[in-house]
């Protein structure tokens, strides 16, 4: 959770394009709901994540709109959908432990 936000941080300083930005933002939301474990509404994660609530909106009715989000109007509150916990569910921890992946991720730092 933190790293992403740094890595946001450090590249708001840098001057990423948006594209890229709002494509790390996407991860932070998705971070954030992995952190809180409970829908939000969409001033709960422009406040967590200190990021614009246009922006924020913007992004969550992209993310509901691909099927990333569910969005219960009556409550106003998003979700992320099973969608989400289905992108890597076919890699095995073994490989992230010791195979191929660990070592690509470990060849990054």
């Amino acid at each position: 959770y933190g790293k992403i936000n740094m890595a946001v941080s450090a590249a708001r300083r840098q001057g990423i394009s948006p594209q890229i930005k709002s494509a790390m933002r996407v991860f932070e939301i998705l971070e954030q709901f992995d952190h809180t474990r409970i829908p939000l509404r969409l001033t709960e994660i422009a406040q967590a994540l200190n990021l614009p609530t246009s922006s924020t909106a913007a992004l969550l009715k992209c993310m509901n709109a691909q099927g990333y989000l569910n969005f219960d109007s009556k409550e106003r509150r998003y979700f992320p959908t099973a969608r989400v916990s289905r992108l890597a569910s076919w890699i095995q921890a073994q490989d992230f432990e010791q195979g191929v992946v660990f070592n690509a991720l470990r060849n990054l730092q």
